[in-house]
């Protein structure tokens, strides 16, 4: 996952559409102008801001209008011990 984040990471300079096997948009991805976030995905049911890391920042749900982590949380962090 982290790999392919970097690798769409480098390819989007603009807009980009996630669309799924029938051609129907999915999602939208841009980067993002704040330093600390490195992209914004847009779907109809989530914004998500991801940080230069490719970890999630900001996990908010559009349908119960509320924020998924807790402030200063981080998603899809692996922790091995």
């Amino acid at each position: 996952m982290y790999i392919q984040f970097l690798r769409i990471q480098e390819e989007v300079t603009e807009d980009a559409v996630i669309a799924d096997e029938n051609k129907k948009m999915c999602a939208t991805i841009h980067k993002d102008s704040d330093a600390e976030k490195g992209m914004v995905i847009e779907s109809p049911f989530y914004h998500i801001e991801l940080n230069q890391n490719g970890q999630i920042a900001s996990l908010y749900d559009k349908e119960y209008n509320c924020q998924v982590l807790a402030e200063g949380a981080r998603g899809n962090v692996l922790q091995m011990f």
